[in-house]
């Protein structure tokens, strides 16, 4: 009786054991494969098809023209959808964006608000339009 529960227990260690090498004797094949493709991918000089996908809140440029000083929160979030706002600070809106294809460089509209209207619109950390200025920026980086 008691030598069949050593067995037991010698079978389950076993097994256990087994199961462990042979996971990581798969995880090393498929590794040895993944590069495989890898290098015969990179000296015939393919490189793979990424489908480009808009990631974040698309801000159009009609919307976006729309956008001025003294707007409301409603307004603003008419024109361009729910924020990603902190919830440290309300008064603070962004909106990021970018394209997976191209450079991955992420374009950031930022809101600031005063007294719950828009005070300052910055594209990319320029001031793109503020309270009380005159002059506008020329072109639109987001």
């Amino acid at each position: 009786m008691v030598l069949t529960n050593h067995i037991r227990y010698f079978l389950a260690a076993f097994i256990a054991l087994l199961s462990s090498s042979a996971h990581a004797g798969i995880m090393d094949f498929v590794s040895g494969i993944q590069k495989s493709v890898q290098k015969t991918l990179s000296i015939n000089e393919i490189e793979p098809y990424i489908i480009p996908i808009e990631q974040g809140r698309l801000v159009e440029e009609k919307n976006f023209k729309q956008l001025d000083i003294g707007l409301s929160r409603e307004q603003v979030k008419y024109l361009l959808g729910k924020p990603t706002s902190s919830p440290f600070n309300n008064d603070h809106w962004n909106y990021y964006y970018y394209n997976n294809s191209n450079s991955k460089k992420i374009k950031n509209l930022y809101l600031v608000f005063k007294n719950e209207k828009v005070f300052e619109i910055v594209i990319d950390q320029k001031t793109f339009k503020k309270f009380g200025q005159t002059e506008k920026s020329s072109t639109r980086n987001g």
